[in-house]
């Protein structure tokens, strides 16, 4: 098993769960995977995990004693940015989700002694930066980041330890990494692509530190740019800024916003199910406000801030099947 597995499947399988009504099982098995790779690959001498597994200890890459790569500190990311992919697409509580939850405070808890004082950034083998030939990488940052402020958006973090780290980070990448061109932006330092094993053209793919820095680095990979603007998007959230194209605090703002439990069916331009989603709002197209005109709660496009009238409901509190919408 290698960690890849975890950011490629573990998001898309949950995603694809919930918006096809998929039964708790599939729910379970996404946490299962996650608790079987942490299982196999956590070093806890480091608090990183080691990127691949192999449970027949032959693979040219695996330790003959534990069968696990070489290095600890280069497949972070990607089990990070899995689990913090599927973070918030869970349920309330199907048996095994717990499992996902509690490795959240475990993985990114390992990340943050790692972060680079300076510039707030990680390197490509995390723990060792000192080490010629390393370098800060924009992917990694990226997920890391993502995966945090993720994890404080949905709770699973506590806000307090952690948004230091996410504003540094973030901070990091756009003030070192984000360039400025005539025409276009361009996000440096990624690695496109690290592997172990088969046939690569640049020899083989040992596992080693010198294997990790000697890939190539490129600018504006998608592999890169998806999570830097998945990052974006959970720390505008996370600090209560207004979306993009909006010049207010509007439903961003917490002083203007209460919890409220309401029940959605189907507002404009959003598509439509068999049955009422409204945990879907986890797009923040909508928010739940308090209409000036009406003094009622009302379904609001925080984009032109205006008030859906024919979308008002009555405040009342939260109970179990109903959806709390947090200012």
């Amino acid at each position: 098993m290698w960690l890849d597995g975890l950011y490629m499947s573990g998001p898309f399988y949950a995603e694809y769960t919930k918006l096809f009504d998929g039964p708790v099982s599939d729910y379970d098995d996404v946490a299962k995977q996650i608790r079987l790779v942490a299982a196999h690959t956590y070093d806890p001498a480091t608090g990183l995990f080691y990127h691949a597994w192999d449970e027949s200890k032959e693979q040219p890459w695996a330790n003959k004693d534990t069968g696990t790569s070489s290095i600890s500190g280069a497949g972070r990311r990607l089990v990070c940015h899995g689990a913090g992919g599927c973070a918030g697409l869970f349920p309330d509580e199907p048996p095994g989700t717990a499992g996902n939850h509690r490795h959240v405070p475990e993985l990114c808890g390992g990340v943050v002694k790692y972060q680079d004082p300076k510039t707030g950034l990680w390197y490509q083998v995390l723990d060792q930066g000192n080490r010629k030939g390393n370098y800060l990488e924009a992917t990694v940052s990226s997920m890391f980041v993502y995966a945090m402020a993720k994890g404080v958006n949905h709770g699973y973090l506590p806000r307090k330890n952690y948004e230091p780290v996410i504003e540094k980070g973030y901070r990091g990448i756009v003030e070192n990494l984000v360039k400025t061109t005539a025409t276009e932006n361009v996000v440096d330092a990624m690695l496109p692509v690290a592997g172990l094993g088969g046939t690569p053209s640049n020899g083989t793919r040992d596992g080693s530190f010198d294997y990790y820095v000697s890939e190539p680095i490129v600018s504006n990979d998608l592999k890169g740019v998806g999570p830097f603007i998945l990052a974006g998007i959970e720390v505008q959230q996370l600090l209560n800024r207004p979306a993009a194209g909006c010049d207010k605090a509007c439903c961003m703002s917490p002083q203007k916003n209460k919890i409220v439990a309401v029940k959605i069916t189907n507002p404009s331009r959003f598509y439509t199910q068999q049955r009422n989603r409204g945990n879907q709002f986890a797009d923040r197209r909508w928010r739940s406000t308090v209409g000036s005109a009406t003094g009622k709660f009302a379904v609001k496009d925080c984009a032109t801030s205006n008030i859906l009238d024919s979308q008002v409901y009555a405040s009342e509190p939260a109970r179990h099947g109903q959806t709390a919408f947090p200012g």
